[in-house]
Protein backbone atom coordinates (compact mmCIF):
# COMPACT_ATOMS: atom_id res chain seq x y z
CA UNK A 1 0.00 0.00 0.00
CA UNK A 2 1.27 3.27 -1.42
CA UNK A 3 1.37 6.08 1.34
CA UNK A 4 0.18 9.52 1.10
CA UNK A 5 2.62 10.97 2.73
CA UNK A 6 4.95 12.12 0.03
CA UNK A 7 8.55 10.14 0.47
CA UNK A 8 10.36 13.15 0.85
CA UNK A 9 8.71 12.93 4.66
CA UNK A 10 8.88 9.65 5.89
CA UNK A 11 11.13 8.87 9.01
CA UNK A 12 11.94 5.66 10.18
CA UNK A 13 12.57 5.65 14.04
CA UNK A 14 15.20 3.16 15.68
CA UNK A 15 15.31 3.02 19.27
CA UNK A 16 15.28 0.08 21.98
CA UNK A 17 12.56 1.32 24.68
CA UNK A 18 9.25 0.33 22.57
CA UNK A 19 7.37 3.27 24.86
CA UNK A 20 9.36 5.67 23.93
CA UNK A 21 9.29 4.62 20.14
CA UNK A 22 5.98 4.36 20.26
CA UNK A 23 5.38 7.73 21.77
CA UNK A 24 8.08 9.78 18.90
CA UNK A 25 6.34 7.79 15.94
CA UNK A 26 2.74 8.95 17.48
CA UNK A 27 4.16 12.37 18.16
CA UNK A 28 5.47 12.53 14.18
CA UNK A 29 2.22 11.26 13.08
CA UNK A 30 0.16 13.84 14.69
CA UNK A 31 2.32 16.57 12.75
CA UNK A 32 1.17 14.54 9.53
CA UNK A 33 4.35 12.78 9.45
CA UNK A 34 4.92 9.32 7.59
CA UNK A 35 6.75 7.52 10.70
CA UNK A 36 7.68 4.29 10.85
CA UNK A 37 8.84 2.23 13.97
CA UNK A 38 11.84 -0.36 15.17
CA UNK A 39 12.94 -1.62 18.01
CA UNK A 40 14.90 -4.13 16.68
CA UNK A 41 17.81 -2.44 15.01
CA UNK A 42 20.17 -5.40 14.35
CA UNK A 43 17.38 -6.21 11.79
CA UNK A 44 16.59 -2.45 10.51
CA UNK A 45 19.08 -2.45 7.75
CA UNK A 46 17.49 -5.64 6.25
CA UNK A 47 14.11 -4.76 6.76
CA UNK A 48 13.95 -1.54 5.70
CA UNK A 49 14.69 0.34 2.25
CA UNK A 50 16.77 3.07 2.94
CA UNK A 51 15.29 4.33 -0.55
CA UNK A 52 11.78 4.81 1.31
CA UNK A 53 12.94 6.94 3.76
CA UNK A 54 14.26 10.88 3.97
CA UNK A 55 14.90 10.55 7.55
CA UNK A 56 16.37 7.98 10.06
CA UNK A 57 16.39 9.03 13.57
CA UNK A 58 18.30 6.87 15.99
CA UNK A 59 17.32 6.79 19.74
CA UNK A 60 20.33 7.46 22.58
CA UNK A 61 19.91 3.67 24.02
CA UNK A 62 21.41 2.31 20.22
CA UNK A 63 25.03 1.45 20.93
CA UNK A 64 26.68 3.74 19.09
CA UNK A 65 28.73 1.50 17.11
CA UNK A 66 25.54 -0.27 16.07
CA UNK A 67 23.94 3.14 14.83
CA UNK A 68 27.34 4.33 13.08
CA UNK A 69 27.08 0.45 10.98
CA UNK A 70 23.29 1.25 10.45
CA UNK A 71 24.39 4.58 9.00
CA UNK A 72 27.03 3.43 6.89
CA UNK A 73 24.63 0.47 5.59
CA UNK A 74 21.73 3.28 4.81
CA UNK A 75 23.92 5.47 3.46
CA UNK A 76 25.22 3.18 0.95
CA UNK A 77 21.75 2.65 -0.67
CA UNK A 78 20.52 6.49 -0.04
CA UNK A 79 22.99 9.14 -0.33
CA UNK A 80 20.16 11.70 0.84
CA UNK A 81 19.48 10.41 3.74
CA UNK A 82 19.60 12.27 6.92
CA UNK A 83 20.03 11.41 10.30
CA UNK A 84 19.43 12.52 13.38
CA UNK A 85 20.85 11.13 17.01
CA UNK A 86 17.79 11.59 19.02
CA UNK A 87 17.46 12.57 22.57
CA UNK A 88 13.48 11.82 23.62
CA UNK A 89 12.14 14.66 25.07
CA UNK A 90 13.04 16.48 21.59
CA UNK A 91 12.94 13.92 19.42
CA UNK A 92 9.69 15.03 17.64
CA UNK A 93 11.32 18.69 17.37
CA UNK A 94 14.51 17.20 15.87
CA UNK A 95 13.09 15.05 13.33
CA UNK A 96 10.93 17.78 12.20
CA UNK A 97 13.99 20.08 12.12
CA UNK A 98 15.50 17.84 10.05
CA UNK A 99 12.87 17.31 7.35
CA UNK A 100 12.94 21.00 7.13
CA UNK A 101 15.93 21.56 6.47
CA UNK A 102 17.91 20.85 3.21
CA UNK A 103 20.51 17.97 2.47
CA UNK A 104 24.16 19.31 2.74
CA UNK A 105 22.63 22.59 3.92
CA UNK A 106 25.58 24.30 5.96
CA UNK A 107 25.25 24.28 9.83
CA UNK A 108 24.90 27.29 11.89
CA UNK A 109 26.82 26.19 15.00
CA UNK A 110 30.06 24.36 14.67
CA UNK A 111 31.98 22.70 16.95
CA UNK A 112 29.30 22.75 20.00
CA UNK A 113 31.37 21.55 23.24
CA UNK A 114 30.67 21.47 27.11
CA UNK A 115 34.04 22.91 28.36
CA UNK A 116 35.00 20.89 31.93
CA UNK A 117 34.24 25.03 32.89
CA UNK A 118 30.63 24.43 32.67
CA UNK A 119 30.75 26.90 29.89
CA UNK A 120 28.85 25.74 26.20
CA UNK A 121 31.41 27.13 23.20
CA UNK A 122 30.58 26.87 19.83
CA UNK A 123 31.47 28.92 16.64
CA UNK A 124 28.49 30.75 14.72
CA UNK A 125 28.28 30.20 11.33
CA UNK A 126 25.97 32.48 11.25
CA UNK A 127 23.66 35.03 13.10
CA UNK A 128 20.87 33.29 14.34
CA UNK A 129 19.24 32.96 17.14
CA UNK A 130 20.82 29.97 19.56
CA UNK A 131 19.32 28.34 23.12
CA UNK A 132 21.06 26.18 25.47
CA UNK A 133 18.56 24.21 27.83
CA UNK A 134 19.26 21.82 30.84
CA UNK A 135 17.56 18.70 31.16
CA UNK A 136 17.31 16.54 34.37
CA UNK A 137 17.14 13.45 35.21
CA UNK A 138 13.77 11.85 34.58
CA UNK A 139 11.96 11.67 38.45
CA UNK A 140 8.08 10.55 38.63
CA UNK A 141 6.57 13.82 37.30
CA UNK A 142 8.89 13.42 34.31
CA UNK A 143 12.10 15.28 32.91
CA UNK A 144 12.42 18.84 33.86
CA UNK A 145 14.29 21.12 32.15
CA UNK A 146 15.31 24.35 32.69
CA UNK A 147 16.32 27.01 29.32
CA UNK A 148 19.87 29.28 30.54
CA UNK A 149 19.86 30.85 27.75
CA UNK A 150 18.39 32.44 24.65
CA UNK A 151 19.18 35.27 22.67
CA UNK A 152 20.11 36.24 18.50
CA UNK A 153 23.59 35.87 18.17
CA UNK A 154 26.23 36.67 15.31
CA UNK A 155 28.71 35.04 13.46
CA UNK A 156 32.26 34.51 15.82
CA UNK A 157 33.15 32.33 18.59
CA UNK A 158 30.00 31.86 21.27
CA UNK A 159 30.90 31.07 25.08
CA UNK A 160 27.36 30.61 27.26
CA UNK A 161 28.65 30.02 31.17
CA UNK A 162 26.08 27.45 32.98
CA UNK A 163 25.75 27.97 36.69
CA UNK A 164 26.79 25.48 38.90
CA UNK A 165 23.69 24.85 40.20
CA UNK A 166 22.01 24.90 37.09
CA UNK A 167 24.19 21.51 36.24
CA UNK A 168 23.03 19.67 39.54
CA UNK A 169 21.26 16.09 38.45
CA UNK A 170 21.48 17.58 34.88
CA UNK A 171 22.03 15.08 32.49
CA UNK A 172 21.92 16.47 29.18
CA UNK A 173 22.45 20.16 27.28
CA UNK A 174 20.44 20.92 24.08
CA UNK A 175 21.57 23.51 21.76
CA UNK A 176 19.14 24.75 19.69
CA UNK A 177 19.87 27.18 16.58
CA UNK A 178 16.96 28.60 14.80
CA UNK A 179 14.32 26.16 16.14
CA UNK A 180 15.78 23.26 13.61
CA UNK A 181 19.31 22.90 14.54
CA UNK A 182 19.79 20.12 17.19
CA UNK A 183 22.76 19.87 18.95
CA UNK A 184 22.82 17.50 21.87
CA UNK A 185 25.61 17.31 24.58
CA UNK A 186 24.98 13.82 27.24
CA UNK A 187 26.33 14.98 30.58
CA UNK A 188 28.34 12.01 31.99
CA UNK A 189 27.02 10.59 35.57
Amino acid sequence: MQSSTPRLQRVLVIGLSPTTNGEVVQGLRALGIDAVGCTQPDTAAQRFDAQEFAVIAFGRAVPRRQAERLKRAFTERNRDIRFVDAFGPIAVAQVRGALRSQPGAPALLEQVTLSPEGHVTAQVMAACRVSVTVYREPTEQGVSNTQVFDATVGEGPLVVPIARRDLVDAYSLVVLADEDEFHHLPLSP
